[in-house]
């Protein structure tokens, strides 16, 4: 039996290269039995920019309710500007900035499957994404309304209810959760586990 990097037992291993090779069709399966999964670990999602459909970059991103345009991706403006937050220079190394954004959503009823939807960042050549009504550009974060929600389940967060004060102090434990660099993360407890999708 394989274990995660957190010590937790898999009782399946999927091939890394296997799990690239599927890419963002249909739907992938976890490769680590993971028991319980805390409300955060699913909260985050995987991103996914595209120029015309060929892969730039990808990030993170989280999903908030609003009041009367429903559900929202909230990410980093760098990610769908594909430039550089202070210089504006493009992030990748082909110049290409991104025209879509693929999001790798919880699959409906499936909390350890996922479906990838697209997300077009532009409506005839116009920014579909929300910047701060104040900061602007300024601020590295950006909201854009989903429109393809097929198949989904949504696990939104609540700016209303931020829930209770965290006090943090040197040497407590944080755990950051969620995808960087093709690892999914998962809070399990006080522990963390990570499957490797890509190297």
């Amino acid at each position: 039996m394989r274990k995660g990097l957190a010590g937790v037992s898999s009782k399946r291993y999927v091939d890394p290269t296997r799990m690239y090779s599927l890419g963002f069709a249909g739907y992938i399966t976890v490769g680590f039995y993971m028991g319980n999964i805390a409300k955060p670990s699913i909260q985050s999602l995987l991103i996914e920019m595209q120029f015309n459909g060929q892969p730039l970059s990808t990030g993170t991103a989280f999903v908030v309710n609003t009041p009367t345009k429903g559900p929202h991706l909230v990410t980093n403006r760098h990610n769908v500007t594909g430039r550089h937050q202070e210089t504006g220079e493009p992030l990748s190394k082909t110049a290409g900035v991104p025209t879509d954004i693929v999001v790798v959503h919880n699959r409906k009823g499936q909390t350890r499957q996922w479906v990838s939807r697209v997300e077009p960042l532009y409506a005839n050549g116009t920014p579909r994404w929300v910047e701060h009504p104040t900061l602007g550009s300024v601020a590295d974060f950006i909201a854009i309304q989903l429109t393809d929600l097929n198949d989904v389940d949504l696990f939104p967060y609540d700016p209303t209810n931020p829930g209770p004060a965290l006090l943090v102090g040197p040497a407590d434990s944080v755990s950051v959760i969620g995808h960087n660099c093709w690892r999914c993360f998962w809070r399990v407890g006080d522990r963390f586990s990570c499957f490797r999708t890509r190297g």
